[in-house]
């Protein structure tokens, strides 16, 4: 059953309606911590810092690491000198506590490369779900 998101996904393992749902762990940390909720498995291609005690899906035998990132993105054309001073401005953020301690507050992992390496990641992550829905003839047209 397909979701808007991982906070309806969350309410309807709570409320009964499914019975496993893939939420950011961030999402699910309060209700983890409550008992509410179990964690499974993790999509990530290691056990976080923070879950040692949950396995990767790949531990688990399902070979389905997931990536999930965001990215700074700049209109094309915009003069070398700004994106540098972006990029520049970017690393120093990301050596601040405030950076690191509101990453560990919402459970989140730094994946803080460059543009080249983004694609990179995302194009393999791209060519190893097409491979998965290949694998498993997983229909997405949603009919």
């Amino acid at each position: 059953m397909p979701f808007n998101g991982g906070a309806p996904a969350l309410t309807a393992v709570l409320g009964g309606q499914v019975d496993v749902a893939a939420v950011q762990l961030g999402e699910a940390k309060e209700q983890i911590e409550a008992g509410k909720a179990v964690p499974l498995v993790t999509f990530a291609t290691q056990r976080p810092s923070y879950m040692p005690d949950t396995p990767t899906a790949t531990e688990a035998g399902y070979n389905v690491p997931v990536q999930q990132s965001r990215a700074i993105v700049a209109p094309k054309g915009t003069p070398a000198e700004v994106v540098e001073r972006l990029r520049a401005s970017f690393q120093k953020g990301f050596g601040e506590q405030a950076y690191r301690d509101f990453n560990a507050k919402r459970l989140l992992t730094a994946n803080e490369v460059d543009g080249a390496a983004l694609l990179r990641q995302w194009n393999g992550s791209l060519q190893t779900y097409r491979g998965l829905v290949d694998q498993y003839k997983i229909n997405l047209s949603g009919k």
